[in-house]
């Protein structure tokens, strides 16, 4: 990998020293000279020959400055010699001629109708030449085949630079494609982090709602400190716990998770301890890894069923089930009826449970929170997420 690494280092410093274009113009400009001067020719077809050699170097000199210019100069340097092909007895004006025909036709910025239609006129210039000055057939055939090649020479540069050209335009596009996924990833991965702490403050905000309630019930109605001052404890317990499942949640954005029926025994263990009441926890099917996001939202949806029964259905106790099937993983959180008076009883359908069903709704889940079928009664809250 090195050694390709210096290898692409190479190529781009003698890119940078020697690019393609200032080869060919500098190779050229040393064959035109040399054809020039040791040309024996009469004086016209010299001096035809001299005026196109200025344009090429009119060509050379103006062409990364004032591109127009430098391809009219460069038609002109390739035009003039067919004009006295016939006549040139060594074939200086041949080379004048197909020499700057084959770099006009390697021009990008030129279409590829009108190089094909500038080649046709010059081919017609030399035919037309080679018969004025009485020239074979065999002459004239020549002389337009060395004309074609050229130009074909020159189209095949062309179509490299163009094919070059159109590489590096798809390469910036690529580019900026993968700028803008990696932006859209991230305000993604925002998103995941704000739902995911919003998700963890709303269950300890709950669960540290429910704990002030009952202490100032102890002190209010009973008189009890004691009782007051440890569910004050509990109290504070429960927002160090909540801080500190918000640094989980986000760190479990970004690496391994425990398993998922490890997670909801945890919590059904603490739920337990910190109310007092029993929660059972069980997992039936075959237990399999789950996706991240999966494990997750399953998670919260157990913590929100958790806190809404702590508030509507105080001491009564809990059941939750982790179902594995083959083409989903559900869970059920029922929690058992409590003997209060009707108009104190309330249904869990809180902003916790509605934003845990956009949640679940984010990986193709759903949450339905419902009166328990079974003779038991309570209520159900069944989480469901294909995997």
């Amino acid at each position: 990998m090195q050694g390709s690494g210096d290898e692409d280092t190479e190529l781009g410093l003698a890119e940078r020293v020697a690019p393609g274009w200032l080869v060919v113009q500098v190779i050229s400009t040393l064959l035109l000279l040399g054809a020039l001067l040791t040309a024996r020719a009469s004086p016209l077809v010299w001096t035809v020959c001299g005026v196109s050699f200025l344009c090429w170097l009119l060509f050379a000199l103006s062409d990364r400055t004032w591109p127009r210019l430098s391809t009219a100069s460069l038609a002109l340097c390739s035009v003039l010699p067919t004009l006295v092909v016939g006549w040139s007895t060594d074939g200086t004006a041949m080379l004048m001629a197909g020499v700057p025909l084959g770099v006009f036709a390697a021009l990008a910025g030129v279409s590829a109708n009108l190089i094909i239609a500038f080649a046709g006129l010059e081919v017609g210039v030399v035919v037309a030449s080679c018969a004025l000055a009485h020239q074979s057939w065999v002459t004239m055939l020549g002389y337009a085949i060395v004309m074609l090649i050229s130009t074909l020479f020159g189209l095949n540069r062309r179509q490299y630079q163009v094919q070059a050209h159109q590489a590096e335009l798809l390469l910036e596009q690529t580019r900026l494609m993968h700028d803008e996924h990696a932006k859209a990833a991230a305000l993604q991965e925002r998103a995941r982090i704000a739902r995911e702490i919003h998700d963890v403050l709303a269950h300890s905000l709950g669960a540290l709602s429910v704990q002030l309630d009952l202490a100032e019930g102890l002190l209010s109605v009973k008189g009890d400190r004691e009782a007051a001052l440890e569910r004050l404890r509990r109290s504070r317990r429960l927002a160090n716990e909540g801080l500190n499942e918000a640094r989980r949640a986000v760190a479990a954005l970004r690496h391994n998770s425990p398993p998922l029926p490890a997670s909801l025994q945890e919590l059904a263990s603490e739920h337990e301890a910190d109310h007092g009441v029993p929660v059972t926890f069980e997992s039936t099917g075959t237990a399999r890894p789950v996706r991240p996001e999966t494990a997750i939202s399953l998670l919260r949806a157990g913590r929100e069923a958790l806190t809404n029964a702590a508030k509507h259905a105080p001491g009564a106790p809990i059941g939750m089930v982790l179902d594995y099937s083959a083409a989903k993983v559900t869970l059920r959180v029922h929690n058992e009826p409590v003997s209060v008076p009707p108009q104190q009883v309330a249904e869990p359908s809180g902003y916790g449970l509605v934003g845990m069903g956009e949640r679940l709704a984010l990986v193709s889940g759903s949450l339905v929170a419902r009166p328990a079928d079974s003779a038991r009664g309570g209520w159900l809250v069944t989480a469901e997420v294909p995997e």
